[in-house]
């Protein structure tokens, strides 16, 4: 398993930088716009 997301969203857009994945943008609750970026570390599991 790894660790949820601060904010749940599906149509985002997700890159890799160094170590760091990012979701950014995309469609929350509601279809509501999103403008948010979320990071994970995949070595640390948050």
């Amino acid at each position: 398993w790894m660790a949820k997301m601060n904010v749940a969203r599906f149509g985002f857009a997700c890159t890799k930088i160094n170590e760091l994945v990012y979701a950014v943008g995309g469609y929350g609750v509601n279809d509501q716009n999103l403008s948010t970026t979320d990071a994970y570390d995949p070595g640390e599991d948050h």
